[in-house]
């Protein structure tokens, strides 16, 4: 049973696009590519333009961000937040790749009350019927064509919003259900899947309308609304409200003090690691060491917002896992070396 249980597991995962072991919001810096038009100056703050709307996307999980007023002076002057940029061509294109400074970044946001997004990278499970729909006319080219872009437009949108992509097994259990589909709607089907697949946000997409006939613009419909939108909307929306429950406003006007312990403290190095991810966080204030008693050290923090922003940062991050014996008069952590 559990062989079976790793089987679905690596067949359901091995279409994921991204691969993400670090939260993406507390990366010392962020490096972002874009094609820009030529080697020269304009072209290379045109570049930094992009780039920076790019990052704002990704560290806010919401595509309006550029868009937002309190990010205006970020945009205008996205050079002061850059360490080095280096630049790459081929034959057909020109590309820029720009190095952020992460602490920067996140004061930057912080000051101007924006939220940071700091979740995992999100997994969405896609339904393509076209790829499995034998009453496709396979032998016509332009629905090949079709059904093809649209999964190489989902790949590039999970790249730009750093999301996972899976698939359905289409096993025999999911195709005796998709016989069904004529008596149940795509929702019904789709939330019975995701169940299956122990996840919870899904994207359905049609490449052809309720008459077969060929669409211009691929359609979809998502866990978030069953409204028909084309595929940019309707992927940005789904992920723009997975990545709000995941977002973290950091709230300087509000100070507490905490007592933290972190068990696991074999050596000086791992004391070392440990002091500069605590320092790294972002709405820590200031900490001190208390004391050392075995393999466990114990700190004093000053931080901004709620006790329990500190416990959900902490706990996304890899280094450190929560134990069961960790109270809000203490938080104790077991740190994990890399």
């Amino acid at each position: 049973m559990i062989k079976k249980l790793f089987l679905i597991y690596f067949l359901v995962t091995i279409y994921s696009f991204v691969e993400s072991t670090e939260v993406y919001g507390l990366k010392g810096s962020y490096e972002v590519e874009v094609n820009i038009e030529g080697s020269d100056k304009i072209s290379i703050q045109e570049g930094m333009q992009e780039a920076i709307k790019k990052l704002m996307i990704n560290l806010t999980g919401n595509s309006s961000a550029p868009n937002y007023n309190n990010l205006k002076a970020i945009f205008k002057d996205p050079e002061n937040y850059i360490n080095k940029y280096k630049l790459t061509s081929d034959p057909d294109s020109i590309k820029a790749t720009f190095f952020f400074e992460g602490n920067r970044i996140r004061s930057f946001l912080s000051e101007n009350n924006i939220p940071l997004w700091l979740s995992s990278t999100p997994l969405v499970l896609v339904y393509l019927p076209c790829s499995f729909n034998s009453s496709l006319n396979i032998s016509d080219p332009t629905y090949v064509e079709s059904c093809e872009r649209l999964r190489s437009d989902l790949v590039d949108l999970s790249r730009t919003r750093l999301v996972d992509l899976s698939f359905p097994l289409m096993d025999l259990q999911d195709l005796r259900y998709l016989d069904s589909l004529s008596a149940v709607s795509f929702k019904t089907f789709m939330n019975k899947t995701v169940r299956r697949y122990n996840l919870e946000n899904w994207l359905v997409c049609f490449i052809t309308d309720d008459f077969g006939v060929l669409l211009e613009d691929h359609s979809c419909m998502s866990s978030l609304s069953e409204n028909a939108e084309t595929l940019g909307p309707s992927f940005n929306n789904l992920v723009n409200s997975i990545n709000s429950k995941a977002s973290l406003l950091v709230d300087k006007d509000k100070i507490i003090e905490s007592k933290v312990s972190i068990n696991g403290v074999l050596n000086f190095s791992a004391l070392e690691k440990i002091i500069q991810e605590l320092g790294s966080q972002v709405i820590i204030n200031k900490f001190s060491l208390d004391v050392i008693k075995g393999t466990s050290a114990y700190f004093n923090l000053s931080t901004y917002g709620d006790l329990e922003d500190l416990r959900n940062l902490l706990n996304i991050n890899i280094n450190f896992k929560e134990e069961s014996d960790s109270s809000e008069k203490n938080l104790v952590y077991k740190f994990i070396e890399d």
